[in-house]
């Protein structure tokens, strides 16, 4: 799990740098990254059952330690001591969980992110990774509603109580698939959201390895069907920092269009003795928002040549 533990963070440190730059370049609706602080409450003991194997301590049917075939000790394997096997594994109480999350909004309603979490309690340790989906059912301001779906992958161990014989060897080690969906109240200023929400989470069990009182590897302990084990409902609140101010809607200001200049006129009248010229003159249109010039007026018509009187 450290191996896997530093990966994954190391992952969401790059998801929290490179979000800001991502936003910056592509224009987001929203982008956050930030902490979550949560426990479960639900089934109260987590799980609530483990794997029957390991609460009838029966592993094999055949051999020294098979368990015996009748009584109140019926298929209890034996210890190497001989005694009938009991396990110590206890279900974890209170567990803390803590987090870390970022978010990338491309638009008003959708959300995509990641997140890294680890869970503590007593002789209980948890750790994983999500792939997140969320979408707001409400928004308004400063707040909103989200609902989401995560799923990613796991690892948890519960140890076994080393008060009892046999306990200090004794554990539970599961890799799984976390499947979550929440649902969370955000408020949000510019620069900050904080959240408070409900969870729901299973863990689809993807290797289980159980260690006996003994010290040995039993091979034959859980799998995919006890999911039904696993199921978890809790709170968690979180705070992110990032920029949670919706884009402003672009202005539709009608500033009117531009007329071009009018038309300038001009005319021109030339006189002679003979009969008068006229002229006319056109200004330019400007179309690009500045008026015409003024049309200067034609030239004057040519004058006329006068008629001679001939003589008689």
């Amino acid at each position: 799990m450290t191996r896997t533990g530093c990966a994954l963070g190391i992952l969401l440190g790059f998801i929290g740098v490179s979000t800001p730059a991502i936003a910056a370049d592509s224009g987001p609706y929203m982008w956050g990254a930030g902490f979550k602080l949560g426990t479960s409450f639900i089934p109260g003991r987590y799980p609530f059952s483990f794997p029957s194997s390991i609460n009838n301590y029966d592993f094999t049917d055949t051999g020294p330690n098979a368990g015996a075939d009748s009584g109140k000790n019926e298929g209890r394997d034996l210890t190497k001591s001989g005694e009938p096997g009991f396990s110590t594994l206890q279900p974890v109480g209170f567990d803390l969980r803590l987090g870390g999350e970022a978010f990338y909004g491309f638009d008003a309603k959708n959300r995509l992110g990641a997140g890294v979490g680890l869970g503590f309690g007593h002789k209980y340790f948890d750790g994983w990774f999500t792939l997140n989906y969320d979408h707001v059912l409400y928004s308004g301001d400063p707040v909103d509603i989200v609902g989401g779906l995560q799923a990613g992958f796991g690892s948890v161990k519960w140890g076994g109580d080393d008060t009892k014989t046999g306990g200090d060897n004794e554990s539970l080690k599961m890799t799984y698939y976390p499947v979550r969906g929440r649902i969370e109240a955000q408020f949000r200023d510019k620069v900050r959201m904080y959240g408070l929400g409900l969870f729901v989470q299973d863990a689809i069990p993807a290797h289980t390895t159980y260690t006996d009182l003994d010290g040995d590897v039993q091979p034959s302990v859980g799998g995919f069907g006890n999911f039904a084990l696993f199921p978890l409902v809790g709170l968690e609140a979180d705070v992110q920092f990032g920029d949670f101010t919706p884009p402003k809607k672009p202005a539709n200001n009608d500033h009117g269009k531009k007329h071009g200049g009018k038309n300038g006129n001009g005319n021109g009248n030339g006189k002679g003795n003979g009969p008068n010229g006229n002229g006319n003159g056109n200004g330019n249109n400007d179309r690009n928002g500045n008026g015409g010039n003024d049309g200067n007026g034609g030239n004057g018509g040519n004058s006329g040549k006068p008629h001679k009187k001939g003589h008689g």
